[in-house]
């Protein structure tokens, strides 16, 4: 009799231990899923922080450009609305001044690294 309540006991033992053990990973899955959607919210919030960073920086860059083109903006819309009568500035700012706009900056862009280019030259720092 006793093999049968000692066999009793083992297979409750067992059993309470297997109990245990799928509490335990139950418990370790739902840690693991909880700290992978934590991971994707700081993701997320990061690239959302990355996102408003690098937006606000091109505005400054924007804001930058447009007060250094201010005097070409107003020389370039001058002769526009001379060669576009019967146009105003608000169609000069909507068609004409993007791609002006654009263009000024890659030629002022270009002259920086062509002087950028001659200074390592002079200094002998570069060969072109």
């Amino acid at each position: 009799m006793s093999s049968i309540i000692n066999s009793k006991r083992f297979q409750q033992r067992l059993a309470e231990e297997q109990r245990e053990r799928e509490e335990r990973e139950a418990a370790e899955r739902q840690a693991a899923a909880d700290r992978a959607r934590e991971n994707e919210e700081l993701r997320e919030e990061r690239k959302a922080k990355i996102a408003a960073d690098k937006k606000e920086h091109q505005k400054k860059v924007d804001a930058e450009w447009e007060l250094a083109l201010a005097s070409d903006k107003q020389r370039l819309m001058r002769e526009w609305l001379a060669n576009n009568v019967g146009k105003n500035a608000a169609d000069f700012e909507l068609r004409a001044w993007p791609h002006l706009r654009l263009n000024l900056i890659e030629d002022r862009q270009r002259q920086a690294d062509e002087q950028h280019a001659a200074l390592l030259r002079a200094t002998g720092n570069y060969r072109m």
